[in-house]
């Protein structure tokens, strides 16, 4: 579990920092609009309820950046009590966080290579074939057999059958050695019941994992050829309505925060798979392929030109307004991270 703790553990982090990023910048994009607004008050083109809404806007957006820098601070500390560092030196990862391939894994490959991997089910044999061959039962594996692997079902009140697995074993019992005979069987009995529930524990995380990277990878897909893109051309669009005021600035700042929060929701669905992805190596007892690593996303690589958000500012007879600084930006969250 340690391996799969510290990949868990570095994409945690790794998203964290991606959304710091994101929430910085988010932050920084609404104190302009907010000093932007101010210039409108003192011109007289936008009303007092604009400005507090503004300033709210600014306020809200710092909040959220402080909240997503603590948790990068926390997932940092996380990672260098597991790898054994000092979260307050000045060390790096590499940043970014892979984009999957869309690969799909088969579930019957992933089970069976779990059958043959996982140390506790190995461990949970051998107990078994330790405790038979003590007895001289060197052929055991057969006697499984002789248990009627079954289903109970009972008739809930609401017509639901529920199904539960169950074990009946026949003991041959006419023997001299009847006492010994029913303790070996018992000792028997029971470490094949536990073997097969490792058996039935190690098919459900396998299952479980597979299921969880599935629905990271649909909505990885979902995020990335549908939502990104719509928020992406609502931001343009309003950007050109603004451009002949067909719509106010403040609504560009509403849509540019909704892009925010779908890059964010991105940013999650790709920590998830790799979080996943993680959990299904656990589960079937050894590193799965890690994909082609040549695609990675960086919140960095996603930042508009210097001009987009603000570039139609004179229209509003605000020509001194600031404008955002992409380069500024980035030289303002470098310094204020490790």
């Amino acid at each position: 579990g340690v391996v799969k703790n510290a990949q868990s553990s570095y994409y945690e982090y790794a998203s964290s920092r991606e959304i710091a990023e994101l929430r910085d910048y988010a932050a920084y994009s609404a104190d302009v609009s907010f000093r932007l607004a101010q210039r409108f008050s003192d011109a007289g083109n936008i009303t007092s309820r604009e400005l507090n809404i503004a300033e709210a806007h600014a306020v809200e957006a710092k909040l959220v950046s402080l909240s997503a820098n603590a948790n990068e601070v926390a997932a940092r500390a996380e990672l260098a009590a597991i790898l054994g560092l000092d979260a307050s030196l000045d060390w790096q990862l590499a940043s970014g966080i892979k984009i999957p391939t869309g690969t799909k894994k088969n579930y019957d490959e992933l089970l069976g290579q779990a059958q043959t991997n996982r140390l506790d089910l190995a461990a949970a044999t051998a107990e078994v074939d330790q405790i038979a061959k003590q007895h001289g039962l060197t052929q055991w594996s057969r006697w499984i057999d002789e248990f009627e692997l079954g289903y109970e079902q009972e008739r809930e009140t609401d017509g639901e059958r529920l199904r539960g697995p169950t074990l009946d074993w026949a003991l041959p019992l006419i023997s001299q050695n009847r006492d010994q005979l029913l303790r070996v069987h018992a000792r028997l009995e029971q470490s094949i019941v536990a073997l097969e529930e490792t058996s039935l524990r190690i098919s459900n995380e396998v299952w479980l994992a597979h299921q969880a990277l599935l629905n990271a990878a649909e909505r990885v897909e979902l995020l990335a050829s549908r939502l990104l893109p719509a928020r992406m051309q609502a931001t343009r669009q309003a950007q050109e309505e603004e451009a002949f005021m067909l719509t106010g600035v403040f609504d560009v700042l509403d849509s540019k925060q909704q892009e925010f929060d779908a890059i964010e929701h991105y940013i999650e669905s790709l920590k998830d798979y790799w979080v996943a992805h993680a959990e299904l190596s656990y589960a079937v007892g050894k590193q799965l392929d890690l994909e082609d690593d040549s695609q990675v996303f960086k919140f960095s690589d996603q930042l508009s030109e210097p001009s987009n958000d603000h570039q139609h500012h004179d229209n509003h007879n605000a020509k001194d307004a600031p404008v955002e600084e992409k380069h500024e930006h980035q030289r303002r969250h470098e310094g204020s991270h490790h």
